[in-house]
């Protein structure tokens, strides 16, 4: 999992998308086959549902948790270029997953710059593993 990569910034928008449209599709044709069965498969749609976590419905979230999982840590203008975001935009989901513990945050200066690195806590780490299990069942 590169931080460069050869893709553009609308590459990358568009390979969201598709994979947003995609799961979408795919969870919605799950419930309406489940509404026309019997009501124990839904019942089994409701656990699996109840693994998904919210902190990483958004696209970008999941890729800063995706990152950060198969990475030791990433700094902010590697996050940013690699998810093609603005600054603002990153600096607000970081926030977020930091005040759910999902996310470690390191600051340092380097050369008198400041650089903040981040990283992803065995809690994160965890309630990511079991989000993105949660989604591979659901699409089984």
């Amino acid at each position: 999992f590169g931080i460069t990569s050869n893709f553009t910034r609308f590459d990358r928008n568009l390979f969201h998308r598709i994979w947003f449209d995609f799961l979408v599709h795919r969870i919605r044709s799950s419930s309406y086959h489940l509404r026309n069965n019997n009501g124990d498969k839904i019942q089994v749609v409701k656990e699996l549902l109840k693994d998904l976590n919210k902190a990483f419905e958004n696209r970008i979230r999941l890729g800063i948790m995706s990152a950060l999982v198969v990475n030791d840590y990433l700094d902010f203008n590697a996050l940013k270029n690699l998810l093609g975001v603005t600054d603002g935009n990153l600096a607000s989901h970081l926030k977020s997953l930091e005040k759910s513990d999902y996310i470690r945050v390191q600051k340092e200066f380097m050369d008198r710059k400041p650089n903040t690195k981040y990283s992803a806590s065995d809690e994160g780490k965890l309630a990511f593993i079991k989000h993105i299990k949660a989604i591979e069942q659901l699409l089984k």
